[in-house]
């Protein structure tokens, strides 16, 4: 029951993807990994969903303990079995060094919060440590999004105030890098932080490179009827948007 809620799931946001976004996807390699840590940058809070629909397996995702606290949205997350990341991050390591174990696939977003398409943050060093300890290959991902399509509201989850970004249309570009295979021990903290730079690096590289497809795209004028929402459709998305958040303080 759980698989099938998952990939339930999963199809109705492969719908909402190719409905409102215009993706341009870009694999270095076509074969799939029987098992990878999947590591991408964070512009928007929807990433996770959205790369869900495009990675064709099942995939544990670590999300933050606030998203368990929205209704309905936060019990589907504790009955597929995705992992809730909170302050310290230490429970989300262990279980996930505890899944991989089992032979699953996870994906995590290392900067720890979105970044609104305003450039990477800082990674932790999760990703790499993971990697290190389980051996299994990293497979980086970038993505680009026009931030300035990025829907951006004040609101509050329990008692936690933040900030809620949503691409809700648009071009949207992944690119996935080549497997990355990592050795040394973690309590190397020197070698650790490097590899941590190293990643972040070729995920910006990455997510540079979706940037310059899509460009490359809208210049050619390549899904130019897609990019012309029906006026009435984009009115009605809109004001679903309203009112669906128009209550959120």
């Amino acid at each position: 029951m759980r698989t099938l809620l998952y990939w339930m799931f999963v199809f109705l946001i492969s719908i909402y993807t190719k409905l409102f976004l215009i993706l341009v996807v870009s694999k270095k390699s076509e074969r799939s990994h029987k098992q990878c840590i999947y590591v991408v940058n964070h512009p928007n809070v929807f990433d996770p969903m959205y790369l869900l629909s495009l990675l064709g397996k099942r995939v544990t995702v670590l999300i933050t303990e606030h998203a368990f606290q929205v209704p309905v949205f936060g019990t589907l997350l504790r009955y597929t079995r995705q992992i809730q990341v909170a302050s310290c991050g230490r429970d989300a390591y262990k279980e996930a060094i505890k899944r991989l174990q089992h032979g699953e696939s996870i994906l995590l977003f290392p900067e720890g919060d979105c970044n609104s398409g305003k450039g990477i943050l800082p990674f932790h060093t999760g990703a790499v440590r993971l990697a290190m300890e389980t051996k299994v290959p990293i497979v980086p991902i970038g993505i680009y999004l026009d931030p300035m399509k990025i829907w951006k509201r004040h609101t509050k989850i329990g008692k936690t105030a933040m900030i809620f970004t949503w691409y809700r249309y648009g071009w949207y570009g992944v690119t996935f890098g080549k497997e990355i295979y990592l050795k040394g021990s973690i309590t190397n903290w020197s070698l650790v932080k490097f590899k941590t730079k190293q990643l972040r690096a070729t995920i910006l590289g990455l997510a540079h490179e979706s940037k310059k497809r899509c460009l490359f795209s809208m210049y050619q004028g390549k899904r130019k009827v897609k990019r012309q929402f029906h006026s009435a459709l984009r009115f009605s998305y809109r004001l679903v948007c309203f009112l669906l958040f128009a209550r959120v303080h």
